[in-house]
């Protein structure tokens, strides 16, 4: 078939008119397909987290929360001599009027004495008076360097302590009137800034029950509180306590009273104790378990003495004579036994356990955090003398750890004291809560 010549320009001119209408009308996109209708979000509260706790994680807890920067050695030196008398003492206190520390001593002076301070006690008219020894003190600044002020301030007897309450130093000792008489304490109260005297009172201990050797003092209630073990009924015959007794003094040393805790009110402890008192008036009691060598445990009371509650801190340990806190952590001070010898022929009596000073760091439940050896004597060959570490007591000033104690050396074979150096080591706190 013959297609007309006039086709297929007809066809061109309608191609060309498409391709332009193409390129000027827009072309509608096809709209997505709906999406289903969500319920509107709601804003949920975090979950709940964990009560803070005071001892960090495994991954970030650093090696210590304290680590040992200084040893310094109080005693014997040009002054002091050694102590070659058994007692709990050497007590390390801060004085914040003077920013300083005074490290409190049971000792002798030298033999040749340079000149010295009069003794400041009037029952003593000199030093030649004080055959077992006296009680004085050396002032250290912060860093443990002295300043070389010291002073004998009484003749010494059997046990002794002390304590700081503002600038102001009391001193409890055990005294007698004589051969034959009963022992009672005696309380002197001292200015520990010139050191002046500011009076003294005796405190009747009832020698039947009330055990006067090894008195501890605290402030509680706002009364000085001086401490010390109870037999209800008599001493027993072994190293079993049963509990302890208290008594009450005010700053101006006035006599108000005791409190006798003792099994079953409370559970059955041994002295010698430490007492602290919390924000919230509760009572907080160091001691050993009933029996003498520990465990090492901790009461607690309100603010009127009404037991509460108990917590086993660690075994093998007794004489927790020093506990501080820094709001985060409890550090505690106290006697290590758990190097044992049974039989050792130094001690006729029977078996006892060789002592060594421990520092210890507990969180807010009692966990132990960490357990530091300030000393750390072992169990000497035959016909060697035993050494052993006694008296802690623990200050915290800053960033630091101030831990004062003495080294006991006995004669071999025998448990006579032939001599006793008084220490102070210092630690820093790596982590602070």
């Amino acid at each position: 078939m013959k297609i007309p010549k006039y086709v297929p320009k007809f066809f061109g001119i309608v191609l060309v008119i498409l391709f332009l209408v193409g390129c000027t009308t827009p072309i509608t996109p096809t709209p997505p397909p709906p999406q289903p209708t969500l319920p509107p979000v709601k804003t949920l509260p975090p979950p709940p987290q964990p009560s803070p706790t005071l001892v960090p994680l495994a991954s970030s807890m650093p090696t210590s929360l304290f680590k040992l920067i200084q040893t310094v050695q109080v005693i014997p030196d040009e002054r002091f001599k050694d102590n070659t008398i058994p007692s709990v003492g050497g007590n390390i206190l801060f004085v914040p009027a003077t920013g300083n520390f005074i490290v409190m001593l049971k000792t002798f002076p030298p033999t040749t004495p340079l000149p010295l301070p009069p003794l400041n006690d009037p029952d003593n008219p000199g030093l030649d008076t004080c055959p077992r020894g006296v009680i004085g003190y050396k002032e250290y600044t912060t860093d443990m360097q002295p300043t070389g002020k010291y002073g004998y301030l009484s003749c010494a007897t059997g046990d002794w302590n002390s304590l700081i309450i503002g600038n102001d130093i009391y001193v409890v000792k055990v005294w007698n009137e004589g051969p034959g008489t009963s022992d009672f304490w005696r309380l002197y109260k001292y200015d520990a800034v010139t050191w002046k005297k500011l009076g003294e009172v005796d405190i009747p201990v009832d020698n039947t029950q009330e055990i006067s050797d090894g008195p501890t003092m605290s402030t509680i209630n706002g009364l000085v509180t001086v401490s010390g073990e109870y037999f209800p009924g008599g001493r027993p015959d072994g190293p079993l306590g049963r509990g302890s007794h208290h008594h009450f003094v005010t700053t101006d040393l006035t006599l108000m009273g005791e409190k006798i805790l003792v099994s079953p009110d409370v559970p059955a402890h041994t002295p010698e104790v430490t007492l602290q008192q919390l924000a919230n008036g509760d009572i907080l009691m160091f001691a050993a378990s009933a029996y003498f060598y520990g465990d090492l445990v901790v009461l607690r009371f309100d603010k009127d003495w009404k037991y509460i509650d108990e917590h086993t801190l660690r075994s093998n340990a007794f004489f927790p004579l020093g506990s501080v806190t820094n709001g985060g952590y409890w550090f505690v001070a106290y006697i290590d036994v758990s190097t044992w010898k049974a039989g050792d022929p130094q001690w006729p009596a029977g078996d006892a356990p060789y002592r060594n000073v421990g520092l210890a760091a507990f969180d807010a439940n009692w966990n132990l955090v960490q357990n530091e050896k300030v000393t750390d004597f072992d169990v000497v060959a035959a016909g060697e003398g035993r050494t052993e570490g006694e008296g802690p007591s623990v200050q915290l000033v800053g960033n630091r750890l101030y831990v004062s104690y003495t080294v006991s050396k006995f004669e071999a074979g025998s448990p006579k004291l032939i001599s006793g150096e008084t220490f102070v080591n210092v630690y820093e706190l790596i982590q602070t809560p």
